[in-house]
């Protein structure tokens, strides 16, 4: 598991967290936990989802998580005001969450979906 429950092993100021390429298929609930997290990096794996907790990591800036299996983004990504870089290409996502509307990115990577709708309002 990316968090840990064990006593010994405090995460709570983590800052950078890249994971890129080790096969993994699921981000834990207790993701929300990494409250100092800026830069998540998550690419090359077999994610198929991100979950909405994400919106707690309140200090998010970089979220790359591209080259995965994603096929949905949680509508709670636009509650992550911090965030300033979203990579997401590479993934079988269908429809961007309309809250992401509510993000000031600099940056936004969503190039070879597999198919894509825009957002409804």
């Amino acid at each position: 598991a990316l968090v840990s429950t064990q006593r010994d092993i405090d995460l709570a100021n983590l800052q950078e967290l890249s994971v890129f390429k080790n096969h993994i298929n699921k981000l834990p609930q207790e993701f929300y936990k990494l409250q100092s997290l800026k830069k998540f990096m998550a690419a090359h794996n077999d994610l198929r989802s991100i979950p909405e907790s994400i919106s707690k990591c309140k200090n998010l800036t970089d979220l790359s998580i591209n080259d995965n299996k994603i096929e949905t983004l949680p509508p709670s990504l636009g509650n992550c005001s911090t965030l300033r870089n979203l990579l997401i290409q590479n993934n079988k996502i269908y429809q961007i969450p309309i809250t992401l509307q509510n993000l000031r990115l600099d940056t936004i990577g969503f190039e070879w979906f597999l198919y894509f709708d825009p957002p409804q309002t």
